[in-house]
Formats: C-alpha cells, sequence, structure tokens
C-alpha cells in the first residue's frame, strides 16, 4: 500500500491499504485507519476518508490511540468541509484533540488544521482570524517549518479577498521559501497558488499565467 502511494495509485493503495486493516493487530489498527483514510480521499472517495478519519477520533478519545495517530485522524478530517462548507465535527474533533495533547508540536498541527478549515471553508473573517492567530502562537514552541507552511497556506487563503497585496506576496514568498528548505512540491503548489491569486486580484492576467507557466 505505501509503494502504492509513492507511484500515485491511490485507489491501488487503498485495496492493499484495506487488506492489511483485516490482517492487522488490534494495536496497528487505528494508524492503519489513517493511511486508508489518507488514500481513499486522494483516489476520490472524501465521505470514506472522513468517515474512516472519525472512528480514529472516537477510539482515541475512549484513550486507546497513539496521539501522534489522533492528530493524523483530526488533521486529515478537517481537510474537507461538508457540502463545501464548514463541517462542526472537524472543528469538535480539534477542541477534543487539543484536551488530550500535551506536545507542542502536535497541538501547533491541530491549531493549524482548525485555522485551515475556518479560512476554507467560509467562517466569518473575525472567527478564521482568531484560529489564525491561536495557530501562529503555537508555532513558536513547536518549531516546526512544516506547520508553519500549514499556516501560511491558511492565512493566504483567509485573505484571498484582501486589497493588501504586498502582505499576501510576503506570505507567498515565505511559504516558497520554506517549500525549497522542505523540499515539498506541495507546498511550491501552495505557495504558487497564492502568487497566481495575488496576480488576478491586481488584474495582472498576464503575471497570473507566468506563475503558472
Amino acid at each position: 500500500g505505501e509503494e502504492a502511494v509513492a507511484r500515485g495509485a491511490f485507489v491501488d493503495a487503498a485495496a492493499f491499504l484495506d487488506r492489511a486493516l483485516e490482517r492487522g493487530a488490534a494495536a496497528e489498527r487505528p494508524a492503519l485507519r489513517v493511511a486508508l483514510a489518507d488514500a481513499r480521499w486522494r483516489g476520490g472517495d472524501i465521505a470514506a476518508a472522513k468517515a474512516l478519519a472519525a472512528e480514529v477520533v472516537a477510539e482515541a478519545l475512549a484513550g486507546s490511540v497513539p496521539e501522534t495517530v489522533l492528530v493524523d485522524a483530526v488533521v486529515l478530517h478537517g481537510t474537507f468541509g461538508t457540502a463545501y462548507s464548514i463541517d462542526p465535527a472537524s472543528l469538535a474533533f480539534a477542541d477534543q484533540a487539543l484536551d488530550l495533547v500535551g506536545d507542542p508540536g502536535l497541538r501547533a498541527r491541530v491549531l493549524a488544521s482548525s485555522a485551515y478549515h475556518h479560512a476554507m471553508w467560509g467562517s466569518t473573517v473575525p472567527t478564521a482570524t482568531a484560529a489564525l492567530g491561536a495557530a501562529e502562537a503555537a508555532l513558536v514552541p513547536s518549531g516546526s517549518p512544516a506547520v508553519e507552511a500549514e499556516v501560511l497556506f491558511a492565512r493566504s487563503i483567509a485573505l484571498t479577498a484582501s486589497p493588501d497585496l504586498d502582505a499576501r506576496r510576503a506570505l507567498s514568498d515565505r511559504h516558497l521559501v520554506i517549500a525549497d528548505e522542505l523540499g515539498s512540491v506541495r507546498d511550491r503548489g501552495r505557495a504558487v497558488r497564492g502568487r497566481v491569486m495575488i496576480a488576478m486580484s491586481g488584474g495582472d492576467l498576464a503575471g497570473a499565467q507566468g506563475e503558472i507557466d
């Protein structure tokens, strides 16, 4: 299943991971569910992915799941809204995880996920801004460039309608720096997305196409 994920064959990966889940020991199953959920959404089945992530969170609340796996499940569940809007369950899962998780890096991931959910799926600007502030405050103790990249992307989304193009450009430029530090194609794509949106906001369609090229 992991090899299929590396090839981008997510439907195949889901089939292999589903078989692994059937055969795995009880202690392995939460992590396997998260891996299977990740493969399922990348293969196009978002509803199944969210359902699996919710199962893992429910088990974690009963005290039988490692913190890292709980956070993986919360982050995955919060990646998607419901009918292109806020999913209250995702926000509740994030709050519940914060009550259980003590590690600063893991807490920062949860807060970044919550900020992304608010920004992406339509919370009011004050609500999204407050969530982003909490996530940014958590970056210092976590010291994680990967989490900083998540927060930068969330703030970039939250500012999509802002006329302050310089502030938005600074976010995307910082995101590009981190993407190169991490060697992350995903983060580079997100940062370039921000630059494309900035060019479009300024009426520079040729510049937007140049960023894409």
